[in-house]
């Protein structure tokens, strides 16, 4: 029963801390509530408002069990059971001391006014949420934590930011070389859900015990770093808690802690906020399979019956479609596939990956080896680092292949990223196709964004080459120039046809036949460049 309306509930906190209220019980703004309630007048929330909270003092609202009884309905946590909603468990661990001020309203108020983002995450969450949440009750560690990849990386173990982080908890490089994470050509273990969850509460439980045992300050020092947190600490006159010394950290921290703040509260009274959170089984998604030898992921998939997708969803630490060789390995599968993944497992004598030698001839390029091969022009560097874009006839490559069909292996090496290079296409959000000529400055001239952004969003180094066909994704803070905008440069690749092209980026096939004036039965040959609006 939702007994007020969610925008009046934090704009009477507003009000409230406006008017210079110091401390509010919750009994008492529900007679408050109740008064406004009665009036016919709507009070909106607007910039109007929210600007000057930003400038009032913020004294805490401490929420505490007792004061909620009369709230019982407002979204109090229900009894705990065996077979109980890992939502109703993570609200029966919620260990913060509830404070509600003008910060912390403001992103309550984001999360009311963009209702359906929740249920999103959320539903990507699900086959990661019961791991992390054991892991922190194992621990005895607040179960907020578990709602710091909703920040950190909407639940999206492919998140990459423009600062190298990586992974649902978004750790940086340095950061994972501290905590032990590897990261090679094979895998980055900052994407590993097992490894890359320990790596983190690990870090948490670390930052508690040297700040103060506070989490708020915690958490903090996970954003901005402990030494950042620390120095400010030692500068403060105030007391060394997070509010006190929020004015001489970093801007993104100040925010940083209010957003889980609101979280917390939210995911504790969500009815009295009107946002209705989903039921998620509190059962184990997936199970850990031991492996020794090599594996090929698309093969793995095929037995189990599954999509790639699900698969490198479980496993987004894997840099291509096959595990690291001669190196022992857990791979998740869901748990109902636990004893067909054991018994095929049991049942492999030798790798499915083989290595063979291929000499270079005349007209050859990585992507036609890679097609013949059933493998991918990455996976082909990567079992020859020293081989650019660029081969020559006569020399020897080394290429791994696999026992599936070619599509299979780039569907697994195109799902690293899937982040980024899975967003919608718009005039903002692009995919550049790499034509003779290009660098990264050209393109980063073209489309009027820095090297450093086209380089962190494709997870290159300013000093690697390009080959031709390769995807680059781009992304503009605005629009391309209306002669530009939603244009991208595609190279034929070869197999490919005009309808296939279009199926891929949803366009008709008329639509690229008129922009590039050609016939609909024209042939088109590998190496050509096509021009593709993707704008509508």
């Amino acid at each position: 029963m939702n007994l007020l309306n969610p925008l009046r509930l934090v704009t009477s906190l507003s009000m409230l801390f406006l008017l210079g209220c110091q401390s509010i019980t919750v009994p008492a703004m529900g007679d408050l509530l109740s008064r406004i309630q009665k009036d016919n007048t709507a009070i909106e929330a607007s910039d109007d408002i929210a600007q000057p909270l930003l400038r009032a003092n913020y004294t805490a609202l401490a929420i505490t069990s007792g004061e909620v009884t009369s709230y019982a309905t407002h979204g109090m946590p229900k009894e705990a059971s065996s077979s109980e909603d890992l939502i109703v468990r993570i609200q029966n661990g919620l260990a913060f001391e509830a404070t509600i001020n003008p910060l912390v309203n403001e992103h309550i108020l984001w999360f009311q006014r963009n209702p359906d983002y929740l249920n999103l995450v959320l539903d990507r969450s699900v086959p990661y949420l019961y791991h992390i949440v054991n892991g922190l009750d194992e621990r005895g560690m607040p179960l907020e934590l578990a709602l710091l990849p909703i920040i950190e990386s909407a639940y999206d173990p492919y998140a990459y930011s423009v600062s190298d982080a990586s992974g649902l908890w978004q750790i940086i490089p340095d950061t994972a070389d501290y905590l032990g994470l590897k990261r090679n050509g094979w895998v980055d273990e900052r994407r590993d859900i097992i490894k890359s969850t320990d790596a983190a509460l690990n870090y948490l439980e670390e930052l508690y015990n040297r700040l103060n045992q506070d989490w708020l300050l915690a958490v903090a020092g996970y954003n901005a770093g402990g030494t950042t947190i620390q120095n400010a600490m030692n500068k403060s006159d105030l007391q060394n808690d997070f509010w006190s010394i929020r004015p001489i950290i970093p801007r993104e921290t100040q925010n940083y802690v209010p957003r889980l703040m609101a979280l917390s509260i939210i995911f504790r009274y969500p009815d009295l906020f009107g946002i209705d959170l989903p039921a998620i089984s509190s059962l184990p998604y997936f199970y850990e399979l031991q492996t020794k030898k090599q594996v090929d992921l698309t093969l793995l998939a095929s037995v189990l019956e599954m999509d790639m997708k699900s698969m490198t969803m479980l496993n987004p630490s894997l840099n291509h479609w096959a595990t690291e060789p001669d190196t022992d390995q857990i791979l998740l599968v869901p748990i109902n596939k636990r004893e067909q993944s054991e018994q095929w497992l049991s049942e492999l004598i030798e790798t499915q990956v083989i290595f063979q030698n291929y000499e270079i001839k005349s007209g050859d390029n990585l992507s036609i080896i890679a097609y013949r091969f059933n493998t991918t022009v990455e996976a082909i560097q990567l079992a020859n680092p020293e081989v650019g874009s660029i081969i020559y006839a006569g020399r020897e490559l080394v290429i791994p292949t696999g026992s599936q069909d070619f599509n299979s292996y780039v569907l697994a090496t195109n799902t690293n990223g899937l982040a980024t290079r899975n967003a919608p296409l718009t005039p903002r959000n692009l995919v550049h196709h790499v034509v003779n000529g290009d660098t990264l400055y050209s393109i980063s001239q073209f489309y009027s964004v820095s090297i450093n952004e086209i380089a962190s969003l494709n997870r290159l180094n300013l000093n690697d080459s390009l080959s031709l066909g390769q995807e680059l994704m781009i992304t503009r803070k605005d629009a391309l120039p209306s002669n530009l905008a939603g244009r991208i440069r595609y190279t034929v690749r070869n197999g490919d046809s005009l309808s296939a092209i279009a199926n891929r980026y949803n366009v008709d096939v008329n639509d690229i036949t008129n922009l590039n004036q050609i016939g609909i039965t024209d042939y088109i040959r590998p190496g050509q460049d096509l021009l593709i609006d993707i704008s509508n």
